[in-house]
């Protein structure tokens, strides 16, 4: 695998983690503030902090035009992790959804 494709890839997962961290730090708190300083949320928020490095890797070597549509997989990433993971629902509208997004950055990448 190339390194600009690994960094991509580590980007999208550890974003889409950095989500559901955030998801369960925030069950039962009461606000932002109280929630904010829970061992998931600070988990979440060093995902994103690494998520972040693997990115700015990922653009030094990728065009923008392509990597960034590779992004909107987390709008599947995320969804397929927290009905696995935290057990909601996922759709039939969702699952449609997913595969248009794919569809949509399959198309994108080819250009």
């Amino acid at each position: 695998m190339a390194p600009e494709t690994a960094a991509v890839i580590a980007s999208l997962l550890l974003g889409s983690a950095g989500q559901v961290l955030f998801k369960v730090g925030m069950r039962g708190a009461p606000g932002v503030w109280s929630g904010l300083l829970s061992p998931p949320v600070l988990a979440g928020l060093t995902c994103y902090a690494l998520s972040t490095l693997f990115w700015l890797q990922a653009l030094a070597r990728v065009p923008l035009a392509l990597a960034y549509p590779l992004l909107s997989l987390n709008f599947v990433t995320v969804p397929l992790l927290a009905h696995f993971l935290l057990r909601e629902p996922l759709s039939p509208g969702q699952v449609a959804g997913s595969a248009l997004i794919i569809a949509g950055v399959w198309a994108l990448s080819r250009y």
